[in-house]
């Protein structure tokens, strides 16, 4: 095996490992933040219910923000494949110059 297949290999392994390891993160940090509101909900006097709503809301954007991630991220497993450096490479240029994000001098 060539070194620069095992070295897209490895990259890949470790790249799934990486997106576990945030996966379980994430979720253990949702769930506390979960639990916890749940109970301040049914504690928390009534001076601090707006805190608590916002808190509430809050943690749901977290939550949406944290699924769009594993979403993206689920959608980039795979097999390793082929890519063309070059069109990559002219096609992300292009891209970038015509949104004004790159200039070229000369």
């Amino acid at each position: 095996m060539g070194a620069a297949r095992r070295s897209r290999q490895s990259g890949c392994m470790h790249s799934g490992r990486a997106r576990e390891e945030w996966r379980h993160r994430d979720q253990e940090s949702t769930h506390a933040i979960r639990f916890a509101l749940a109970r301040l909900r049914g504690q928390a006097p009534q001076a601090l219910q707006e805190d608590v709503d916002v808190i509430a809301m809050e943690s749901e954007r977290l939550d949406r923000h944290a699924r769009s991630f594993r979403r993206v991220w689920t959608a980039a497993e795979g097999p390793p494949s082929e890519v063309d450096m070059g069109e990559l490479v002219r096609y992300t240029g292009g891209a970038a110059y015509r949104r004004g994000l790159l200039s070229i001098s000369r």
